[in-house]
């Protein structure tokens, strides 16, 4: 990888909230459902004005943002305390096998370390076998014994 593939990680404003719209879809390819963008949206502008609950970040190369991460943090006695939860990592397709995720991935543990937590946890679509390989290669493990299971009580 050159020097001129260095991305740049920065916080994401209020602002930004068409440009995360704009790229959301690419999280959700593999599920084959997007989720409902106006509530998407809320819960975007509400961790960007809450940034003790979590943080959202442009991946930007070359003047250009090409993806986005959201990190939110999470507490479990199985991790030993607090934690990063990467909830949402894209890189748009262009800009794919160049890097750039390795680099967010490195840049998310940097940030999690300097804020002494001790854990990154993620969740990973079963038909996404490339980003299992991409998490497994950074040191992220498979727990066979568990499953994501969620509820949702606003609906």
């Amino acid at each position: 990888m050159s020097d001129g593939n260095l991305a740049t990680f920065v916080p994401a404003t209020l602002d930004d909230l068409p440009a995360l719209q704009a790229m959301m879809p690419g999280v959700y390819a593999y599920e084959g459902e997007m989720p409902d963008v106006d509530r998407w949206t809320a819960a975007a502008m509400e961790l960007i004005q809450h940034p003790d609950q979590g943080r959202i970040w442009l991946i930007h190369l070359e003047g250009q943002t090409i993806g986005y991460l959201v990190a939110t943090y999470g507490f479990s006695l199985e991790f030993f305390g607090r934690g990063i939860i990467i909830d949402e990592l894209v890189v748009a397709e262009a800009f794919r096998s160049q890097g750039i995720g390795r680099q967010a991935i490195e840049f998310v543990e940097a940030f999690a370390r300097g804020q002494g937590l001790h854990s990154l946890t993620l969740d990973v679509d079963i038909a996404n076998t490339r980003g299992q390989q991409f998490y497994q290669a950074r040191g992220f493990q498979y727990y066979p014994h568990m499953h994501i299971m969620n509820k949702q009580l606003d609906r």
